[in-house]
């Protein structure tokens, strides 16, 4: 086996012209939708996050007896992909770049507001 002292990820960050993580009835969620890069020990959280806010969006499709309306099911999705994509975008750019940690406190400071203060019951309150 032949070590080398760094260690390669091809994770890409987001983009507008990525293409869209739904289509009809069909969520991609997790690294499937936005790999992360394991630096930052993000992924997890990121596709835990992602999944709280497919079960905020499913149990609003379920009280609202939309299962048959596909419109209101990419809607509702779409809503999942504006409120996560900016984020992890975000964490994907602070994890390649190597901030927030070889940055100054200020950086370092604004990484944990930004991403360890969040509340995650209001964020999902924002996609009804």
């Amino acid at each position: 086996m032949i070590q080398r002292p760094y260690y390669t990820h091809h994770a890409t960050v987001s983009a507008p012209d990525q293409p869209k993580w739904n289509i009809g009835r069909v969520v991609l969620a997790g690294d499937a939708a936005h790999g992360m890069p394991p630096f930052i020990g993000q992924g997890a959280n990121q596709g835990l996050e992602d999944a709280a806010a497919i079960a905020t969006l499913v149990a609003e499709i379920n009280k609202q007896n939309q299962w048959d309306d596909i419109t209101a099911i990419e809607a509702a999705f779409s809503r999942y992909e504006a409120l996560r994509r900016p984020f992890v975008t975000y964490i994907q750019e602070e994890t390649l770049i190597g901030k927030p940690f070889s940055s100054s406190d200020e950086k370092l400071q604004k990484y944990n507001q930004a991403v360890l203060s969040r509340n995650i019951g209001e964020i999902m309150q924002t996609l009804l």
